[in-house]
């Protein structure tokens, strides 16, 4: 058994244990049919990108941004689209003015103590950006990596747990 091929997405197992898991559920509110195992986040946003990305491609990302996610995202050769952050996450205005302005396929956005800043971003900013992706036909991948790394206070819910639609990719790690 140990020499033969094996499902890409991971063990089965493991998967379903995840859904369970109650913290991840509140997460992420999906199934096992949805959930892919990876080597970690960086490889999630790598497969996120090899996926959805074409040369010439409108991809926003905050600015500044996880810079690992920036290397994965070049290989693709994708248009960047820079937004502000602000103490309480992206530029919302800024990003709005971009959709209307530019071809933007996907939104890359670190919600939970953004790297570099550490911002965190509202409830409020949370579903604004959830109802532009909607409005403008785009999808969005929620790098939640850093989430659990909270001292004190109360999560936010995910990008991802706000998705009515389908078009949030959540990639995290352990």
């Amino acid at each position: 058994k140990l020499l033969q091929y094996n499902t890409s997405v991971g063990l089965p197992e493991l998967r379903q244990k995840l859904v369970k898991k109650k913290a991840w559920h509140d997460k992420i509110k999906t199934d096992n049919d949805h959930v892919m195992l990876t080597q970690g986040a960086q490889q999630g946003i790598d497969l996120t990108a090899r996926l959805m990305l074409n040369k010439d491609d409108g991809l926003v990302v905050e600015g500044p941004t996880y810079i690992g996610a920036l290397a994965a995202f070049q290989a693709y050769e994708p248009t960047f689209y820079e937004i502000p952050i602000k103490e309480d996450g992206m530029d919302v205005n800024f990003l709005e003015d971009t959709l209307k302005t530019h071809a933007v396929k996907m939104i890359y956005t670190v919600p939970d103590f953004q790297n570099p800043t550490g911002a965190v971003m509202s409830l409020e900013k949370r579903r604004q950006i959830i109802e532009l992706a909607n409005k403008y036909n785009v999808v969005i991948l929620e790098d939640g990596t850093y989430r659990d790394l909270r001292y004190s206070g109360q999560n936010l819910p995910t990008i991802k747990s706000l998705d009515s639609e389908g078009r949030v990719i959540y990639v995290s790690s352990f």
